[in-house]
Order: C-alpha cells, then sequence, then structure tokens
C-alpha cells in the first residue's frame, strides 16, 4: 500500500509504502517478510540516479515495515488502466529514460527482475523513474536460486529457469513497452 504523505514541517510530500511484518505473510509459497526487507537493502544500496525513485528512509513500528520515498505521479500502468494514451514521444521517453535506469543497476551489478507497468512512474516533469527492487539481486552472487522474481507475463524465459541476467530486465521492458 502506497500513499502521498506531506511533511509538516516543510510541506513537502512523499511517497510511503507500507507493509505488515507480522505475523508473517506467506502466500503462493513466497515469504512476504523477506521481499519487504530485501525491497529495503536493495533500495538502500542503490547510487542516486535520475531514473530511479529516491530511497528516503525506511523503519519499522509496531507490525508494520515503512518505506519514504519520491513521491511520481503515475505509472504506466496506471495511465493503461484509467485508458489514457500516451503519446509515441512520451513512450520513447518512458523507454530511454528505463533503460538509463537499468545500465545504472547493470553497471553495479544488479538486476530489476521485475519490469512491468506498474514499477516504470512518470514524474510531474514527464521525466520516468524505475521502482518496486523487492525482487532484485546481485549479479555477482555465486549462487542465484531466487524463486522470487518477476510478474506473469513480463518474465523472461531465462528467469523460468532460474538464469538470472540484466538481460531479463531488457526483455521485460520490450514487453512492457510493447502493450503500453
Amino acid at each position: 500500500q502506497v500513499r502521498a504523505v506531506r511533511c509538516k514541517r516543510t510541506n513537502e510530500l512523499f511517497a510511503l509504502k507500507k507493509f505488515e511484518v507480522e505475523p508473517l505473510q506467506e502466500r503462493s509459497g513466497l515469504n512476504y517478510n523477506k521481499l519487504h526487507l530485501e525491497e529495503v537493502r536493495a533500495h538502500k544500496s542503490i547510487e542516486f540516479h535520475p531514473n530511479i525513485v529516491q530511497f528516503f528512509q525506511s523503519w519499522k513500528e509496531d507490525r508494520n515495515l515503512y518505506i519514504l520515498m519520491e513521491l511520481c505521479d503515475n505509472s504506466l500502468a496506471g495511465f493503461w488502466e484509467e485508458r489514457i494514451r500516451l503519446e509515441q514521444e512520451e513512450l520513447k521517453r518512458a523507454t530511454a529514460d528505463t533503460l538509463r535506469a537499468l545500465q545504472h543497476l547493470h553497471s553495479s551489478n544488479l538486476a530489476h527482475l521485475d519490469i512491468k507497468p506498474a514499477n516504470i512512474l512518470r514524474m510531474v516533469n514527464g521525466l520516468f523513474k524505475l521502482a518496486d527492487f523487492s525482487v532484485t539481486l546481485r549479479l555477482d552472487k555465486k549462487n542465484l536460486s531466487s524463486s522470487e522474481f518477476g510478474t506473469g507475463i513480463y518474465v523472461a524465459p531465462e528467469l523460468l529457469q532460474h538464469v538470472f541476467t540484466a538481460s531479463a530486465d531488457i526483455y521485460s521492458l520490450g514487453l512492457t513497452i510493447a502493450e503500453v
């Protein structure tokens, strides 16, 4: 669950993502507590890039985990669901901006592994940013045996064979842009 929040001191708007972390949430064999903690770890480790949603802080309070991030205007999925047709130039911009974000991740030996319309967000100024790092993996790990990756039709074929490469992100981006 993500919502906009305003800082009382500065009046600045942020996105606040909230997860219930206890009791242990397991659905479809996935440990969602682990996914949420991995998202925080991965997002914190990424150096600033203009095409990646900026992470500010995270904290646990009671049974919830919170992530405070940069607030974006909408996602590609949001435009699609609202039947707002993006102009060809906007789709080109979304593609180029996402490729820049992926280049930054891949140069840091990270693969996003969940590229889909809901994870490509647009700022009010028209800049597109990549979000949701819950299944991001380090590509330099010796044993990549994660079973937690991707979303349905956007999953690259090699991920189904547990072969995790940066090219899987490019495949998923192609499907995403073709769909939108």
